[in-house]
């Protein structure tokens, strides 16, 4: 008998005893998320969410949320601090450009997936590349900023 056919959103249960269930919810083919607890008479001890991505073939976790101290905390991995930090400043100068440049924001397709690159950081630039160049879903352009100015092009994966 063939196994049955999975499609994206549906939960896939890893691991089963009487207290700890353990999911894994695929939310694209290069994303998921991981969800376990561990119940005791009802209550719930003990818990993971984690938010994994498949970057140059290898899943690896990006953010998850536990309690493996004792107490619940969020773990941020994979992109160094000072990456992450400077994506979410240029990410909020781009906001901030297209909602003020209603031509722009017109060039702008939707849907799409915007690849933050920067002339003073290559680091940056690079690693955005990569992400976007992974992914194996989605439609990209790419946001570049260069001195003061903001300009909108194709991304070409």
């Amino acid at each position: 008998m063939a196994a049955p056919v999975r499609t994206l959103g549906e939960p896939e249960l890893l691991r089963c005893d009487i207290k700890t269930l353990d999911y894994s919810y695929p939310l694209a083919p290069e994303d998921k998320i991981r969800i376990c607890f561990t119940k005791n008479r009802g209550k719930v001890e003990y818990f993971i969410v984690q938010y994994s991505a498949l970057i140059k073939g290898r899943w690896r976790s990006i953010m998850r949320f536990d309690t493996c101290h004792g107490y619940a905390h969020k773990h941020t991995f994979h992109l160094p601090k000072k990456l992450i930090q400077k994506n979410i400043k240029l990410s909020g100068e781009f906001d901030k450009y297209i909602s003020e440049n209603p031509k722009a924001f017109s060039r702008v397709p939707s849907g799409v997936h915007v690849v933050i690159t920067s002339s003073s950081d290559n680091t940056l630039s690079e690693s955005n590349i990569s992400i976007a160049r992974n992914s194996r879903s989605g439609n990209f352009i790419e946001a570049h900023k260069s001195g003061g100015s903001w300009h909108i092009k194709p991304f070409e994966k």
